[in-house]
């Protein structure tokens, strides 16, 4: 063997398995599997949706790294309209897709009379409801609202993010809330109605990571039966 060829033979292996290395990466990026993702999501969000969607994808596709960020709905619509981010988590948003049909419920402290009961109509629901105001999200705000058959009394939230529901805790009012929501101390009770949950995308210059985002999302929403 010459000289020239011993050393092709000493680096050629390194080299081969580099450029399958390379070869393996290109794949995966052109096939969305990996890359990466900018994530929003509002704070009703965070309390179940988004950390059980994020623990799902992070099993399916580990090497795709999602960038998220907890911000208020027009922010998020506003950030997916013009492609700084790619993904929004948005409650009743017009034009999105629908990854969750989520049951509602009313939200009370122990002690409510109607707390003892197994479902609630909302014809008995007397109390103050606790509200966002309508400009943080139209659309929920409206789809929330219709449920009731005649305008309830409403409360807005004074406090943009309150995971404990002060005023429902404080005897106030009451709120009506999807089933992944909690706060410690308080009792949820169902009322045989759904509000959806989407996916806002932006509207250009999609990547792969993020088509391939979408496809396993609607995947993981049917296994955990969410649709």
């Amino acid at each position: 063997m010459t000289e020239a060829g011993a050393l092709l033979l000493r680096r050629a292996p390194a080299l081969l398995d580099a450029a399958d290395e390379l070869w393996r990466d290109v794949e995966r990026v052109a096939s969305g599997a990996k890359g990466s993702i900018e994530l929003a999501y509002g704070s009703s969000a965070a309390y179940e949706t988004a950390p059980r969607l994020l623990a799902e994808l992070a099993d399916r596709l580990p090497d795709l790294r999602i960038t998220t960020r907890v911000l208020p709905t027009p922010a998020i619509v506003a950030g997916v309209a013009d492609g700084t981010l790619d993904v929004g988590i948005v409650r009743c948003a017009e034009g999105g897709i629908v990854m969750r049909r989520e049951p509602q419920g009313v939200l009370l402290p122990p002690g409510h009379p109607l707390a003892r009961q197994a479902t609630v109509s909302l014809e008995a629901i007397a109390d103050p409801v606790l509200v966002h105001p309508r400009e943080q999200n139209p659309g929920h705000y409206d789809a929330l609202l219709g449920l009731f058959a005649t305008p309830p009394r409403v409360i807005e939230r004074t406090v943009a993010v309150d995971f404990a529901f002060t005023p429902v805790a404080e005897g106030e009012a009451v709120a009506i809330v999807g089933e992944s929501a909690s706060a410690p101390g308080l009792v949820w009770r169902p009322i045989g109605a759904t509000l959806d949950v989407h996916l806002l995308v932006r509207p250009l210059n999609r990547s792969p990571a993020t088509t391939r985002f979408l496809e396993a999302t609607q995947t993981i929403a049917t296994d955990l039966g969410w649709l």
